[in-house]
């Protein structure tokens, strides 16, 4: 038989003084649906007896969580003990990094992260889909646009974790000035066009050479029901550059580029 040599090196916990911990500022927010789940499912035995990990002591005489706040939660709802062991060498930090490869952290935990740590480039962001939540547009929208870009990318979205995402004062202004277009052509689209995949249509068309705002807007308008179906953002791309020429005049018609050319040339 193999013989296991192994060394103990921490000491799990347990109790039901549930005052003794304390949220993480940074930590992602929890979830009441997925406490909910937790609540239900808390007779499994492996879920109750499985640790939080928490930090030492802090000076108010509270231990951080560094993870497990939902199972925490989940816990004392249910009157259970929470069993804990105290990670002395983890920060906050390390646990969003840790989960930076997993599906635990969403792009809204890691904005909630930096601006509850008052980043002022997170905290502009989270005022501007605040601001035009009329779009309803997702965050690699938002981080595409900020980025000066019209496709997302997933280096930007690894930038955006790290909190390394940052705006330049024209940045911002540009983002506000496109913010502005879309809330004018949502005005006027019918809600199947409201989706994410006509908003990078949209956002690739205006790279065109010569795209007047205004112009569409106004077309849009008058031709709200061109609007209406596609299947993918290559149809919306079609949809949105037929939409600007028809009833044009041939000296104020663009002229757009291929879906597949411009993607060829990426």
């Amino acid at each position: 038989m193999h013989n296991i040599h192994s060394n103990k090196v921490s000491d799990v916990l347990e109790t039901r003084d549930y005052s003794i911990f304390t949220k993480v500022k940074g930590n992602r927010e929890v979830s009441k649906a997925h406490v909910n789940k937790l609540v239900k499912k808390m007779d499994v035995k492996f879920l109750s007896e499985l640790p939080i990990v928490v930090g030492p002591m802090n000076k108010n005489g509270k231990y951080p969580i560094l993870d497990g706040q939902h199972s925490a939660e989940a816990r004392e709802k249910r009157n259970k003990p929470i069993r804990f062991f105290i990670a002395s060498h983890i920060r906050a930090d390390d646990i969003s990094d840790l989960n930076t490869d997993k599906s635990n952290w969403k792009d809204r935990d890691y904005l909630n992260k930096y601006v509850q740590k008052g980043n002022e480039h997170y905290l502009f962001y989270q005022s501007m889909m605040g601001k035009y939540s009329c779009l309803n547009a997702k965050y690699a929208f938002w981080t595409t646009v900020c980025n000066g870009n019209c496709k997302r990318r997933t280096a930007l979205d690894d930038l955006f974790k790290k909190g390394l995402f940052s705006l330049t004062e024209a940045d911002k202004k540009n983002v506000i000035k496109v913010a502005d277009f879309f809330k004018d052509v949502f005005q006027h689209l019918p809600k199947p066009a409201k989706i994410t995949m006509f908003m990078f249509a949209l956002l690739q068309a205006m790279e065109t050479p010569g795209f007047d705002k205004k112009h569409f807007v106004k077309k849009v308008k008058k031709q709200s029901n061109s609007f209406l179906n596609a299947s993918n953002t290559e149809l919306w791309y079609e949809k949105i550059a037929e939409v600007y020429n028809k009833y044009t005049s041939k000296r104020k018609q663009l002229s757009f580029p291929r879906w597949n050319q411009i993607n060829s040339d990426q």
